[in-house]
This record gives C-alpha cells, structure tokens and sequence, in this order.
C-alpha cells in the first residue's frame, strides 16, 4: 500500500509537473511570438530607417547640388557684373585721360596766353613809362620857361622890400678869397713865357659874407594874390556843363598864340585836342563834344572823344542828380542824361568817338544805347565801342591789379594814335 500509494504520488506530482511544463511551453511560445513580432517590428523599422535614410541623402543631395548651382549662377553673375564694371571703369578711364589731356593743353594754351599777355604788358609798362618819361621831362622844360609871378613879374607887390635907406657899412669886407701875402712870385718866372704871375688866394679872415640890405615890411602889401572864388547858384548842376565848355572855350583863345596862359602858346597843339571823361565825366566830356560842334567853335580841333563808363540817365529818377540839378526829371527825357535825344549829337566835333563799358556795370546798357546811336545819327566819324568782360562800374580805380586794365588802356592809346 505503501508502494501504491507512493506511486500515486509520484504519478500526481508527474501530472503537476506536466502541466507546469505545459504552461511553461505555453509562456515560451507567447514570448516567441512577442519576441517574433519584436523581431518584425524591428525589421519594419529598420526599413523605414533605411528608407527615410534614402530619402534624405536623396534630399541632401538634391539640395547640394541645387545650392551648387545656385552658388555657380550667382559666381557668373557676379562675375559677369564684376567684367561690366571693369569695363566701365576702363571708359572713364579712357575719358578722363581725355579730359586730363585736353586739360593739360588748355593749361598750356593758357600759360601761352598769359606768358605772351605778360610779354604786351611789360611791352606797355615799357612804352607807358617812356611816354611818361617824355611827358614829366616836357613838364620839366615847361616849369623853366615858367615865370614867375613873385619873381619875374611886376603884377603883385612882395610881402618885404629892400630898405632903400639902407647902405652898405663902411669897412665890410664881402671879398671871401684874397690874395696870398706871404706867397710871392718865384724868381724864375718869365711873364712873356708863363703869363703875368698872381699869387693864389686863400680863405679872407675878414670875410663877412655878402651884404644886403635888410628887409622892412612893404607898405603896399596886400597879402598872397589868390584867384577869385565864382559866385555861383546853390545846385551843382548844370554849373558844371557850361563851366566846362567855357573852359574849352578859353583854351581856343589861345590858338593865335596870344592867349592868357603862355605854356598853352608855346606848348600846346590845338590842332589835336583829345577829350576823355570817366563815368560822370563821360557824359560832360560828350556834352562838350556835340556843344563845340553845334556852336561852330574855332581854335581847336577836337580830334578824339573818349567816353569811359559813361553816366546817362535811365527810365527810373536819379535822385543824386536831381538833388545837384533840381530843374531836371533825372530820367532818360533830359536831354543832359540822354544824348541820343539831342538833334545836334550828328554835329558831333571830332573824327572818332570810343565808348568803353565794363560787363557788370549796372550803366553798361546806357553806354550801348549811346554808341548805337551815335553810330546811326550820321555826324561823319568813326566810332568804336570796348567791354571790360567780368568787371564792374571804374573799375580801373576799385581794383588796380585788375589783368582787365592792360586791354582797356591799349584800346585807349590804338584810337589816341589813330590818324
């Protein structure tokens, strides 16, 4: 029983063990099918890794080979910009060399001008100072034929006189060189050979200069002779165009050669008068030209008529002239102002008229004006006309440095030494 019972036993615990194996299997089996589907997941991953894998190196390829592109296009571009540019560069090169060569034969030109205009003007400065040499030394011989009033002419009585009580004192000694007493005359002098012998003279002890009479005051003095003031109006104008004329006037009187002014007699040549005037000056020399003419005046012969800057009068007042000349409109209906209104401007006296004005002169119009008509009335001479470019109103005067003046002053002498 004890067998038997042991055999079942052992037969139980078999099945236990059975069964225990049998859900052992049955785990194992289940964890080779999680492990098999592990597997194939795995598997199924591994190839979407590859495939995603295969897709990116396919985009990074993609996407180099575009950036390759990109970066070769761009290169060509720039590249191809970069040609363009130098090639723009290389024309304004080419130009600029141009401009620089044109440039530097300007310059040349330039200094050419300026080397030769140098060379005119010492020319000028050279004949200027030899006239001006001529002009001072015919002064200077002028001044010696000059008498004087105080000196030479009984016309005004001296401030002293000579004492005419006055004698010269007894025993004045005015010899300042006497003989030599101690010299005497040597023995072998021959007065038919050598000449009549005399001592040589020494300084007089007794010298006491020449004597002269004393001054005593003159009882006819009247004081230092002094020329008349001209009483005349309280305006400016016209005072100063009639005392112009009146003083051409009294230079013709000296045309017989017995005028009032003997330097005139002996020294001028009225047989070529030569009028000038600046600005304001201008227009009284002009008015003293077409007077002349129309006055028929002998005794000179005015042979030029130069008008430099003139002033005349426009459409707006001169206040200035109308404060010197109140009777005037000081507008371009004056006469005075306005020249080309004046019948008689056609008997203009003389046989050439220079009219010069100066660029920016705000008188420059007027100055045209006035050589237009003088050259259209028909009074039978020549008249030329000069522009100072770049200058303004005198301005010879303002600005003495001026390149402008050398021109200016040539024109000036051409037509003073036309015949």
């Amino acid at each position: 029983m004890l067998i038997s019972g042991m055999f079942v036993l052992a037969i139980a615990l078999l099945g236990k063990a059975a069964s225990e194996i049998a859900i052992l299997k049955s785990r194992e089996s289940a964890s080779d099918a999680r492990l098999a589907a592990a597997h194939e997941q795995m598997r199924s991953a591994e190839e979407d890794a590859a495939e995603w894998k295969r897709k990116y190196d396919i985009a990074v390829r993609e996407t180099k080979a575009a950036l390759e592109k990109v970066a070769a296009s761009s290169f060509e571009k720039d590249f191809q910009e970069m040609q363009e540019m130098l090639q723009q560069l290389k024309l304004e090169k080419e130009k600029t060399e141009v401009l620089l060569k044109e440039k530097d034969e300007m310059l040349k030109a330039k200094d050419d001008e300026i080397e030769m205009k140098g060379k005119e003007h010492e020319k000028m400065k050279s004949e200027f100072q030899k006239l001006e040499s001529e002009r001072l030394a015919q002064i200077e011989r002028a001044q010696r034929h000059v008498e004087s009033l105080y000196s030479d002419w009984d016309l005004l009585p001296l401030k002293t006189i000579k004492d005419p009580e006055a004698k010269k004192p007894e025993g004045w000694d005015d010899k300042e060189y006497i003989p030599d007493p101690e010299d005497k005359k040597p023995e072998d002098w021959d007065d038919e050979e050598d000449g009549e012998w005399t001592a040589p003279t020494i300084s007089n002890p007794e010298y006491k200069c020449p004597w002269k009479p004393k001054k005593i005051k003159n009882p006819n003095y009247q004081g230092k002779w002094k020329a008349p003031i001209k009483t005349q109006s309280s305006n400016f104008l016209p005072t100063a165009y009639d005392d112009s004329l009146a003083g051409l006037q009294w230079i013709a009187t000296h045309s017989d050669g017995k005028g009032p002014e003997p330097w005139i007699n002996e020294h001028a040549d009225l047989g070529r008068v030569i009028l000038a005037g600046e600005s304001a000056g201008a227009n009284l020399a002009q008015y003293v030209a077409v007077q002349a003419g129309a006055a028929g005046l002998c005794g000179v012969a005015i042979k030029k008529l130069l008008i430099v800057h003139p002033f005349f009068g426009g459409r707006e007042p001169d206040k200035f002239y109308q404060y010197m000349c109140p009777a005037s409109s000081g507008t371009d209906d004056d006469p005075k102002l306005n020249p080309a209104m004046v019948p008689d401007l056609l008997k203009l006296k003389c046989d050439a008229v220079l009219v010069c004005v100066a660029e920016k002169d705000k008188f420059k119009g007027r100055g045209v004006a006035y050589y237009e008509a003088v050259k259209k009335c028909g009074w039978g001479g020549t008249v030329y006309c000069h522009e100072s470019k770049g200058e303004d109103h005198c301005f010879h005067f303002f600005n003495p440095g001026s390149e402008n003046i050398g021109p200016l002053m040539k024109k000036m002498v051409d037509i003073i030494q036309l015949d």
